[in-house]
């Protein structure tokens, strides 16, 4: 298990090495400044704070591409640019340049509970409410980690939900970000029921 971990870590290094190469051209040059684009509601501050990049200290390709990665996982932006500029003395100019997602007017209201540990019997049953844009739903789940006093674990899943998906353009050139298109509704029902044996507290 720990060495399926290491391999995953490794591997997910050399990924970023790979498609950080468009920023290699600024290794070891020095930033000068940060400007950031296309900020509606958002602070700079929280973008600034993302950045593995920081001003008066040496710009490496791999800070560069962990930057972009950390500021696309914030959910929060349908894209994001990261572009530099040369000037004088080896320094180099950052331009962060974002597109906000936009809500598109959806209203999204949720409420529910769940207790792990049901009348003191380690049995976990939790229910959810939905609604989005007048469309409603519901989730429920139930657990018994240790069925009949083993350690066998029966459950379900109760899904009738409502999601926003959204659509991106197909072509996209090496290293740039695909274009938000448009989006849809989708309407998805899952019954899962499982039964399952713990062999080792960690598999």
């Amino acid at each position: 298990m720990k060495v399926f971990a290491l391999l995953l870590i490794l591997f997910h290094g050399f990924s970023v090495l790979a498609s950080s190469k468009h920023y290699r051209e600024h290794d070891g040059r020095e930033l000068l400044g940060i400007k950031v684009k296309g900020l509606t509601k958002t602070s700079e501050s929280i973008v600034i704070n993302e950045l593995d990049v920081k001003v008066g200290k040496k710009i490496t390709a791999f800070d560069l591409q962990e930057s972009y990665n950390r500021l696309f996982n914030l959910r929060i932006f349908s894209e994001v640019k990261l572009s530099l500029k040369k000037v004088k003395n080896k320094k180099s100019l950052l331009l962060v340049t974002v597109k906000v997602l936009s809500g598109g007017g959806s209203t999204q209201f949720t409420l529910g509970a769940f207790d792990i540990n049901l009348l003191g019997e380690f049995i976990e049953v939790g229910a959810q409410y939905e609604s989005l844009n007048g469309s409603t739903g519901f989730v429920h789940w139930f657990r018994n980690p240790r069925l009949f006093g083993h350690r066998l674990r029966l459950g379900y899943d109760l899904w009738n939900v409502t999601r926003n998906r959204l659509l991106f353009s197909s072509s996209v050139p090496s290293g740039e970000t695909a274009q938000t298109i448009g989006g849809y509704t989708v309407n998805q029902k899952r019954y899962n029921v499982f039964l399952d044996r713990e062999f080792i507290y960690w598999f």
